[in-house]
């Protein structure tokens, strides 16, 4: 079970890390879109942080706070535990342990 969690957390971290990594790429080419998808957590811990304007009403111009540099860090964690979340939420007839109350299709058994 501890072999597992590791593991789980390894495959968390490395996804998350691909992932930042590609974002930044993608980000840096011009795919704003992509590099936001990429990086899912980031994008919604930020829409929970405040943006002050310091243009005018005619030109907006948005400043982050240090809400947004807490929120850039705790997407970090938060990346890491959904990927290794999914890690262990596999099927049963990818772990290797067969298991009675799936069939093969993926449907419960009656």
């Amino acid at each position: 079970m501890i072999k597992r969690l590791m593991l789980a957390a390894a495959i968390g971290l490395l996804a998350t890390a691909a992932l930042f990594a590609l974002s930044f790429a993608a980000d840096s080419l011009g795919f704003t879109s992509l590099a936001r998808g990429l990086l899912w957590q980031n994008t919604l811990l930020q829409s929970f942080a405040p943006l002050g304007n310091i243009g005018t009403t005619e030109h907006p111009v948005y400043e982050g706070s240090p809400l947004n540099f807490l929120a850039f860090l705790a997407s970090i964690p938060t990346g890491i535990f959904f990927y290794s979340l999914w890690h262990t939420q596999r099927s049963p007839w990818q772990s290797g342990v067969p298991n009675s109350s799936f069939k093969a299709d993926g449907f419960a058994a009656a």
